[in-house]
């Protein structure tokens, strides 16, 4: 596993002096909780605007009929950009056996869909994905930002990760915050 320094990367060093606009893309179905990772994401936006040149529009995909989330979704006009699907994503399976994952079908259609619009339909050509139930750390947006300086200069790099299944004690040096891990 290899380190690197994240710490000047988040001090603007490298980034371009024009706006740099990176959406970031909400995958919702049928939590109306989802105004949880969305209120802290338009919390952490209107921080961003005062520290530097990032915009991040927020998009959040709604692939499910399910009234109470669309409700909630409605509540934040014109704060974000909910895109639907006009149909469904995905046709009823016939075979019993496979019935167990359409589930998984839904929601892996669900991503082709959004990601095609954020990249197809909106034509931006980097996008940050939030699931509805997720909590987002107080530097997620600028984690982010040190991420794309990154992924800009670094042809070897395709994605960032904030998963944090690796973020265990044993696997991290918790004395040094700065380090970003690369597998």
């Amino acid at each position: 596993m290899l380190q690197m320094e994240l710490h000047s990367k988040l001090k603007r060093t490298n980034v371009p002096p024009d706006k740099v606009t990176i959406p970031v893309l909400v995958i919702a179905c049928n939590r109306p909780t989802a105004s949880r990772p969305i209120d802290k994401l338009l919390q952490l936006k209107s921080e961003m605007l005062k520290q530097n040149n990032f915009e991040f529009p927020i998009f959040v995909s709604h692939a499910c009929d399910d009234h109470a989330t669309e409700k909630v979704l409605r509540s934040y006009q014109d704060s974000i950009t909910v895109i639907k699907p006009k149909a469904p994503l995905i046709n009823p399976v016939q075979s019993s056996s496979l019935k167990v994952f359409e589930g998984y079908r839904h929601v892996s259609h669900h991503y082709k869909w959004a990601l095609d619009q954020i990249f197809m339909a909106h034509n931006y050509s980097t996008v940050i994905i939030v699931e509805d139930d997720l909590d987002l750390a107080p530097d997620f947006l600028s984690y982010f930002v040190g991420a794309y300086n990154l992924l800009t200069q670094d042809n070897t790099l395709f994605c960032a990760s904030a998963f944090n299944d690796n973020g265990r004690l044993q696997l991290i040096d918790i004395t040094r915050p700065e380090l970003l891990y690369r597998k």
